[in-house]
C-alpha cells in the first residue's frame, strides 16, 4: 500500500514539475511574441497595413493555436501555473482584439496627418478635398477601394 502511495505522489511530481517547464516556455514564448506584436505598432506616425499582421499570424498561428486548446487545468498544477495562464488569457485577448488594434493606431496616424496633407495636398483641380477624400489619400496600403455616387470626387481623389 505504501509503495502505491510513494508511487502516486513521484508521479504527482513529475506531473507538477512538467507543467512548471511548460509555463516556462509558454511564458517566453508569449513574451516574445507579444513584442514582436507590438513592435508592428511602434512607430506611431507609421501606418500599419494589414500585410504586417497577416505576417505576424502566419509565423505565430501554431503557438496560438496550441495555446487556445490547451488544457489549463495540466498548467495550473505548476507553481506558476495561474500566472501562466492569465498571460495565456491575455495573450489570446489582444490576439482577438488585433484588428481593432490596428484600426485604431491607423485612425490615430491619420489624424496626425490630416492638418498637413491639407496644407500640402489642397487645393486639387482647384477644389478642396474633405477629410475622407484625405483620409483615402493618407492610407499606406497596397489598395483601394473607392465607392461613392457620382460627382462626389472619386477621380480628384484617385
Amino acid at each position: 500500500m505504501l509503495g502505491m502511495f510513494n508511487k502516486f505522489i513521484q508521479d504527482r511530481e513529475k506531473a507538477r514539475q512538467e507543467a512548471s517547464t511548460l509555463c516556462k516556455e509558454y511564458k517566453e514564448k508569449i513574451s516574445v511574441a507579444s513584442k514582436e506584436f507590438d513592435d508592428i505598432f511602434i512607430d506611431k506616425s507609421k501606418y500599419v497595413d494589414i500585410q504586417s499582421i497577416y505576417i505576424w499570424f502566419d509565423k505565430w498561428s501554431e503557438f496560438i493555436s496550441e495555446v487556445n486548446n490547451l488544457n489549463h487545468r495540466r498548467i495550473k498544477k505548476s507553481p506558476i501555473g495561474r500566472e501562466t495562464t492569465d498571460r495565456i488569457y491575455s495573450f489570446l485577448e489582444a490576439v482577438g482584439n488585433s484588428e481593432r488594434k490596428r484600426n485604431r493606431h491607423n485612425d490615430a496616424v491619420v489624424s496626425l496627418q490630416l492638418s498637413n496633407a491639407r496644407k500640402t495636398v489642397c487645393p486639387v483641380e482647384g477644389k478642396s478635398l474633405d477629410n475622407q477624400q484625405l483620409t483615402c489619400i493618407l492610407k499606406d496600403v497596397s489598395n483601394h477601394l473607392v465607392v461613392a455616387g457620382a460627382g462626389t470626387g472619386k477621380t480628384t481623389t484617385v
